[in-house]
């Protein structure tokens, strides 16, 4: 197996489970929210080992391919390193976490058309099963007796949670007006983020 096979078997293996790879291969996932359930963790975990394992059984490498085969090697030990550490499972922080993931959906998906606005309400109601999920991983985490960081850290990200449901779309957006094409998403919206709301300030519980 050569390198560049390894890195798409890689990327393969984590696009169901991690949109960022499914675009990577020319992929339009119909959901771009993270997936953060302990399942999801596993998965990740797994395609990374086996990448690991085919870089330590040898893979060729000549020319150019020998900068990706020191790349991807270095991606591979790091990303399997955080993950055994715990830390991948037990991020919660006031910076950079799934969390703020699942906030930065809505500043990446587009704001347009009527269907741009209906994919916004989808997406909305993914959220809580997403915190929902990795809320779960987080408790898995502890179980398995993974440290977690300072209560003041953790009290910073449901601080930081509760502008993400602040108005009436809960994400900051600027809900199309009823008069618009867009009227039926945004009374679409509008009840998606109501729901989102409540749950949102109650969510983050280890």
């Amino acid at each position: 197996m050569n390198v560049r096979e390894v890195a798409d078997r890689l990327l393969r293996e984590l696009a169901p489970v991690d949109p960022a790879a499914a675009e990577a291969r020319g992929d339009e996932p119909e959901s771009i929210m993270p997936a953060l359930a302990p399942a999801d963790f596993a998965a990740r975990h797994e395609a990374y080992r086996r990448a690991q394992q085919a870089m330590r059984d040898g893979v060729s490498a000549a020319g150019t391919d020998r900068a990706l085969t020191a790349a991807l090697r270095e991606r591979v030990d790091s990303e399997l390193a955080l993950d055994e550490a715990g830390f991948t499972t037990s991020l919660l922080a006031p910076l950079a976490t799934p969390v703020h993931e699942v906030r930065e959906v809505f500043d990446t998906l587009p704001h347009e058309s009527a269907a741009d606005w209906e994919r916004v309400a989808d997406h909305l109601e993914r959220v809580p099963s997403a915190l929902a999920d990795y809320a779960e991983t987080l408790r898995a985490s502890a179980a398995a007796g993974f440290s977690f960081p300072s209560t003041g850290y953790s009290s910073a990200v449901v601080v930081q949670s509760r502008p993400f449901s602040s108005n009436a779309s809960g994400t900051n957006l600027p809900i199309p007006f009823a008069g618009s094409s867009c009227a039926t998403s945004s009374r679409r919206l509008y009840a998606t983020a109501s729901t989102r709301k409540d749950y949102t300030r109650s969510s983050i519980r280890i």
